[in-house]
């Protein structure tokens, strides 16, 4: 009974979740824990910075820098909200979210430049500030467009059911990183050469990197945007000229269509290769007594003018 309990609280019924929910739980499981020990590596490197163990240090510095970054970065986040387009950003969100995995690399580089050089505290701390909210004002919209289809119900009780598992995973994960990092820190404080931290660093980035990519090609949604859209047009073109019920479901399922999706779709765009209906010239019934002689011929020199636009 406990274990089944213990069991119901993290993990959430597979009826109101889609295929790919536990792939997508299991790759954010394995990027926190790498993400953790990465940050871990540099975590010395603010309290250096800020003059922990300086008796000459006084924490009213730290206090105004922080909360002059806090304000600067809420003021762009605002501005930022205010002009960009979030359904764009949502119309390309595998794209906002590939580019995101590299300004993630570039997010991380702050510290590494803190730990090199900490009298620049204000200036780098203030830098990432900014960097990391013109990021998360692209992210956000994106992130949410692609991960909407993961719960597959409307009812608020069992979405609310998914979410507290998923509340529960994170405060599991976050006992784990809290051991994790206390491990990591005491093995950075015991004298580890600034070089090894590079390179432990750049090796950890080298591992999540195909981590991050994989789990965003893995979600299959169920929503269409134009590209998938552009897809789906192009899968029943090609298949209903008299194709089995089964093999017209497989070309327009998600799963396919999520494999087909361009990265750059936006920037190379692509015809819909569809056509529906028919020519018009081919709908018309000819007329061949005396009376509509006149509108039979006027209506073929209007075809033949417009030949070239496809009607």
């Amino acid at each position: 009974m406990a274990t089944s309990r213990w069991k119901s609280s993290l993990v959430p019924d597979s009826s109101i979740v889609c295929n790919e929910f536990y792939i997508i739980r299991k790759l954010n499981v394995a990027q926190s824990l790498l993400g953790n020990i990465r940050s871990a590596l540099t975590a010395t490197s603010l309290l250096f910075a800020i003059g922990v163990g300086d008796p000459l240090a006084t924490p009213m510095n730290y206090l105004l820098i922080s909360e002059l970054n806090s304000l600067f970065g809420r003021v762009l986040g605002l501005c930022l909200s205010s002009f960009c387009s979030t359904a764009l950003l949502a119309e390309y969100a595998r794209l906002v979210l590939t580019a995101n995995v590299f300004l993630n690399i570039i997010s991380m580089l702050f510290p590494i430049l803190l730990m090199v050089d900490p009298s620049r505290l204000a200036m780098l701390t203030m830098a990432e500030t900014l960097f990391n909210t013109a990021k998360a004002v692209c992210v956000s919209p994106a992130s949410a467009a692609l991960s909407a289809h993961l719960l597959q119900t409307a009812d608020p009780a069992k979405r609310a059911e998914v979410n507290s598992a998923i509340s529960n995973q994170n405060k599991f994960l976050s006992l784990v990183n809290i051991a994790i990092k206390l491990a990591v820190v005491s093995f950075v404080e015991n004298g580890i050469d600034t070089d090894h931290i590079w390179k432990l660093w750049l090796a950890l980035c080298l591992a999540i990197l195909p981590l991050d990519i994989y789990s965003i090609y893995v979600h299959q949604p169920t929503t269409l945007n134009w590209e998938r859209f552009r897809i789906v047009l192009g899968a029943w073109e090609e298949t209903r000229k008299g194709p089995s019920l089964a093999d017209l479901s497989f070309q327009l399922s998600p799963a396919t269509t999520a494999t087909k999706e361009r990265l750059l779709s936006g920037l190379f765009p692509e015809e819909w290769k569809v056509e529906l209906g028919v020519a018009l010239d081919e709908a018309l019934v000819p007329l061949h007594d005396n009376q509509n002689a006149d509108a039979a011929k006027g209506l073929q020199l209007l075809l033949n003018a417009h030949r070239e636009d496809g009607y």
